[in-house]
């Protein structure tokens, strides 16, 4: 993070909720590109596109994304792993993964007792 001092901010709000207009900007891909090519002959595909979510306590939706580089999204989701940013969104998933557990489970209850099994 010593190459986006800003993302050590107090509160983190800036990797917390991140700014598509700072990371697109002309100084922002600059710093970005000069970053990302360190990792050239490292990570394989560095500089691959993918989806982030521009608000860490939200989950992937098609208004909480934006296309970034495979780097940058390393770069970010693993500190805000790190620092705990992603925690909300995980516990969102969790609960989600629980609901749908409960829901296979009565639908398989529901077709045993139709198909005669108590």
């Amino acid at each position: 993070m010593a190459t986006f001092p800003e993302f050590n901010a107090e509160g983190h709000e800036k990797l917390l909720k991140l700014d598509e207009d700072s990371l697109k900007s002309e100084e922002g891909k600059k710093r970005w590109r000069d970053f990302i090519n360190q990792y050239e002959t490292k990570v394989k595909d560095f500089n691959f596109g993918s989806l982030i979510r521009t608000d860490a306590t939200n989950e992937y939706t098609e208004t909480n994304t934006i296309f970034v580089t495979r780097m940058q999204f390393y770069a970010i989701e693993i500190a805000r792993n790190r620092l705990g940013l992603n925690d909300q969104a995980h516990e969102i998933a969790k609960a989600d993964a629980e609901k749908e557990r409960v829901k296979k489970e009565k639908a398989a209850a529901t077709a045993g007792k139709k198909n005669g099994k108590s």
